[in-house]
């Protein structure tokens, strides 16, 4: 089993690098990672992106003759028009 010293102090201990065995962990349920990145990011698409959005918009600016103001009105997704390939293939990455 490989693992490496690590000094703490006075005190020196072992860090295995491998597969924890610990009782303490036998019992945990096993977490599907990539899952869960998905499921993250689908909250942040469809709930707190169009949030952040009102936080920051409608920007206002004034300056001598000019009064800028520019908002969001409406948040809304679609699938790309091009695949991935294409967009490779012709440089629009």
């Amino acid at each position: 089993m490989l693992y490496r010293t690590i000094n703490s102090g006075k005190n020196q201990r072992r860090e295995y690098l491998g597969r924890n065995r610990s009782s303490l962990f036998q019992d945990l349920p096993q977490k599907d990672f990539g899952q869960e990145q998905k499921s993250s990011y689908e909250n942040f698409l469809h709930h707190q992106l169009a949030n952040l959005f009102t936080d920051y918009f409608p920007i206002e600016s004034s300056n001598y003759n000019n009064n800028i103001q520019c908002g969001v009105k409406q948040v809304s997704y679609q699938e790309p028009s091009i695949g991935e390939d294409e967009a490779r293939y012709n440089s629009l990455t």
